[in-house]
Formats: structure tokens, C-alpha cells, sequence
């Protein structure tokens, strides 16, 4: 299956000279999204890892669902103010804004956490969990 076929590039969005890319043909196509999943688990299955941490919020949608097919627990990073209870927090900058990153406290993330997000654009939020 050729993914890049589901993803449209929408330019100059969310502000001119920055491309992004709609996953949602991904999410709402079921066989490209279990053929993405089948892949990612392929691609950790090997890794003992102990966790994947979610980046909020479409980050979610894929480690939720390699979460559950490699028995791997799904930890939450989340914008903040969005977690309830205390939490390690991170400011960081976007090619476009700033942004704030939080994950709690009594998040048990192991030795080997895989930090999984629905894209990789500079790198910032990855970083900054």
C-alpha cells in the first residue's frame, strides 16, 4: 500500500510556507490505518520496549491502536492543562508558536519508552518529551 496516496499535502497551512500533512485519510480509511499499525508494531516488536508515550492529541490515535496490538502500555503527553494531577512540564519552540508539553508525574515509562507521534516535521515536540 503506497500511504502517500491517504496523506494530502494542504500548503501554506496552518501559515504560508509550512505544508501540512492530513493523516485524516489514514484514520478514516481502516485498511491504510491497520496496514500502518501492523507496520509500527512490525517495526518495535523486536525493541523491548517498555512504554509508548502518546503525543498529544493524533499521536493518540496511532499509539492507542500499536498500544493494544503489542500489549505495550500507552502513556499520555498531553498540551497543558490537560492532565490532572502534577506533572513534569516542558515550553519548547514549533517552526510557528510555542507550546508547552506535559506528562504526570506517576507516568511509569520503563527503561525503554518509544515516544510515538502522527509526524515528524523539525523535530521539536519529540524533543521536548
Amino acid at each position: 500500500m503506497n500511504l502517500k496516496e491517504h496523506i494530502p499535502v494542504v500548503p501554506n497551512w496552518p501559515k504560508p510556507g509550512v505544508n501540512f500533512l492530513d493523516i485524516s485519510g489514514i484514520t478514516s480509511n481502516p485498511m491504510a490505518m491497520s496496514y500502518c499499525v501492523k507496520k509500527l508494531v512490525k517495526c518495535i516488536a523486536d525493541n523491548d520496549i517498555t512504554s509508548i508515550v502518546a503525543v498529544d492529541s493524533r499521536g493518540f490515535l496511532f499509539a492507542g491502536a500499536v498500544g493494544i496490538q503489542s500489549a505495550t502500555p500507552v502513556i499520555l503527553a498531553r498540551k497543558a492543562g490537560k492532565l490532572p494531577k502534577a506533572c513534569y512540564r516542558h515550553t519548547y519552540a514549533t517552526e510557528y508558536s510555542t507550546d508547552t508539553v506535559e506528562l504526570q508525574c506517576n507516568s511509569v515509562l520503563g527503561a525503554r519508552p518509544l515516544i510515538m507521534d502522527d509526524l515528524l516535521a523539525t523535530g521539536g515536540t519529540i524533543l521536548a518529551v
